[in-house]
């Protein structure tokens, strides 16, 4: 495939990693506006029924209700965000508050959210990195929806784990890695229409070799004993990919 039609293929694959997640965004909103209209309803029925009851008895309905408020609000703040992860100009990027993010939005994946026990380890929460934030998204999300989708596909109703590293190497860089329990099992996971998923196109790893290659990054994808490793290299430097 040409090299300048690389930039509209990472474009789609970003909206089709939003739309896979859409249903699972509706259900995760939809949990807490049903438990705040079932707790309105029973607060309210009480409130009517024995209105001279002091306020500090209904103390523990008035905590759920707010908690679910609490809840409700954090998720649309997550997905809100999004916007800014996947901003295409230069941005600041807070390691810290990146790597919560992203593990937050991949809850409204259901596979993710109620089968994959995912480890976090931040070394350096204070770095700040300066970057197109849409790259970086779409080469890490690229690394956990492999993984996603091969459990999906081999352990469909097993738990399984991922663990997600993120440290900086002094004034070298920012390094990410995402550790899964599985093989990599395509020989050239790189090479254009190479994938061993049915009916994918074999297109998602060489979109991200090709933003690395255009940022001056670097990506490793390599088996190491039972694990799958997918490690990306970011230098302290500014770049633009397109």
């Amino acid at each position: 495939m040409s090299q300048d039609k690389y930039p509209a293929l990472a474009e789609k694959y970003m909206l089709a990693g939003v739309g896979e997640m859409f249903s699972g965004m509706l259900h995760n909103l939809n949990n807490h506006v049903q438990i705040l209209e079932m707790q309105h309803s029973m607060l309210k029925s009480r409130l009517e029924s024995g209105p001279q009851t002091p306020i500090q008895e209904y103390a523990q309905k008035i905590e759920h209700f707010s908690r679910e408020i609490t809840g409700l609000a954090e998720n649309v703040h997550t997905n809100a965000e999004h916007v800014y992860y996947t901003r295409k100009d230069q941005a600041q990027v807070n390691m810290g508050q990146y790597v919560d993010w992203l593990m937050n939005f991949w809850r409204n994946n259901p596979y993710f959210k109620h089968r994959v026990n995912c480890t976090v380890q931040v070394q350096s929460r204070d770095i700040n990195l300066e970057l197109p934030p849409f790259c970086l998204t779409l080469c890490l999300e690229q690394g956990i929806r492999n993984a996603v989708e091969d459990y999906t596909l081999l352990y469909p109703d097993q738990e399984r784990s991922l663990a997600l590293h993120a440290e900086s190497s002094g004034d070298k860089g920012a390094f990410f890695r995402i550790v899964s329990q599985s093989e990599l099992r395509e020989p050239e996971p790189w090479k254009e229409g190479s994938s061993s998923k049915p009916d994918h196109l074999g297109m998602g790893l060489p979109v991200v070799e090709y933003i690395c290659n255009c940022m001056g990054w670097e990506v490793e994808l390599r088996n190491k004993q039972d694990e799958t490793w997918f490690e990306l290299k970011i230098p302290f430097k500014k770049s633009s990919w397109n």
